[in-house]
């Protein structure tokens, strides 16, 4: 099993060296467009061997760190794609097989080191259940009255060893160490977690538990980021810590879409929902505005440059995601507009042609840099399509902003586009 580990090392540094001498042959999901070099294909075969060879549902030492660094390949390599959620169900198994679901503390004979260790470990297996789930759009397995693991505690490595006889007490959270990123995402996760549940309801969520819900995600935006999620207030003098900054506003934004989207149709009909649909709206502006930030900033000479193979260049399914609401808030506004009207105040018609505007400049935006993707994937090929559709739709109020002919190249398929 520690053999089947250092072979997904060895396939994990091919993959990163790979990435970076090809950092413009990336797809939308951050998946390699070109061949895979024969290394990467060698090393994560024979990790899968070597973890047979070990006999893996038997759990034997290094099972979990060796399937945990297998799915890290596999995300790599297959993107957004089902493979790397199957993976995560199976190390979510594993793990509860192993007891990680138990605080170490309940097991006097586990050293403290060992402990620790063990803890980061389930923080990691909790979080990867979460965010693949989200992917798949699949109710998560990880529940939390299944386990009363600790949270791992804010230590650099130095501050502990194997010969360590106690752990020293957490560093404040002013300190920042490796170990404060994953705290914080464990936050914003806790309330994603729940955000993400409301969306497996078999019915529409009750509207006091998704003000609920708000009033949580608005107090971890708060501890996390302040007042303002925008991209503008990130600080890129560190591009690696630039990077965790942008990663956990996207996170909270991505969770305010999901949580107010539920009613971003019925505000149209019932004025106490407008609430919902405000947010979501700024919600997906929000993510737009970080997907062209992101492409900016991690090209040639930008400030994200040296973390460029960090970063997906479409930045698909949270982009996806945005300009989805943005065209069924456009949709819906055209609707509404046929049959209502007349029954509309002159002040409302401008706030909605403002806002309108606003979304269709977004949407453009996002167009332009999926269009640079689109030659070389499906993905990007297929939200440009839908997106010429949308843009077809509204062409009288485009006119005058047009900087590109193929806008309006209007595809002859018809696409099925969905989130």
């Amino acid at each position: 099993m520690w053999l089947g580990l250092l072979f997904s090392a060895l396939c994990l540094g091919a993959i990163f060296e790979h990435r970076i001498s090809t950092v413009n042959d990336i797809d939308e999901e951050g998946c390699l467009r070109s061949e895979t070099p024969w290394d990467i294909d060698l090393f994560q075969k024979k990790a899968v061997q070597c973890m047979v060879l070990a006999d893996y549902v038997k759990c034997p030492p290094f099972t979990l760190e060796a399937l945990l660094a297998y799915f890290v390949t596999e995300y790599f390599l297959q993107g957004g794609h089902s493979g790397p959620w199957f993976i995560c169900g199976i190390i979510v198994r594993i793990a509860f097989r192993m007891g990680y679901h138990r605080d170490p503390s309940n097991f006097p004979n586990i050293s403290p080191f060992d402990a620790e260790m063990r803890r980061r470990l389930w923080c990691i297996v909790v979080q990867l259940d979460l965010m693949s789930a989200s992917r798949a759009g699949l109710p998560r397995t990880i529940q939390k009255f299944q386990y009363d693991t600790k949270e791992p505690r804010n230590l650099w490595d130095e501050d502990f060893g194997e010969g360590s006889v106690t752990l020293p007490p957490s560093r404040p959270d002013t300190e920042y160490t490796p170990m404060m990123y994953l705290q914080t995402r464990t936050d914003v996760l806790e309330v994603f977690a729940r955000i993400s549940d409301l969306s497996n309801f078999s019915s529409l969520p009750p509207y006091p538990e998704i003000m609920r819900l708000d009033s949580e995600l608005q107090q971890a935006r708060q501890k996390i980021c302040g007042s303002s999620i925008d991209i503008d207030n990130v600080n890129f003098d560190n591009p690696s810590l630039a990077l965790q900054q942008i990663y956990l506003r996207r996170l909270l934004i991505k969770a305010q879409c999901i949580l107010h989207r539920h009613y971003l149709v019925q505000a149209r009909v019932h004025d106490q929902y407008e609430y919902s649909r405000t947010s979501c709206i700024d919600a997906a502006l929000a993510l737009l505005r970080y997907q062209k930030v992101l492409y900016e900033e991690s090209r040639l000479n930008g400030r994200l440059w040296p973390c460029r193979w960090r970063i997906n260049p479409l930045f698909g399914h949270d982009s996806l995601l945005g300009c989805t609401i943005l065209c069924l808030e456009l949709h819906q506004g055209r609707s509404s507009a046929a049959t209502s009207s007349s029954l509309i105040n002159h002040d409302r018609q401008l706030r909605e042609k403002k806002l309108r505007a606003e979304i269709l400049n977004a949407l453009q935006g996002s167009y332009e840099i999926f269009v640079r993707g689109s030659g070389k994937s499906d993905g990007a090929m297929r939200i440009v399509e839908a997106l010429n559709i949308v843009f077809a739709e509204f062409a009288n109020e485009l006119k005058n902003s047009i900087t590109s002919p193929c806008k309006f190249m209007i595809s002859m398929r018809f696409v099925i586009f969905w989130y």
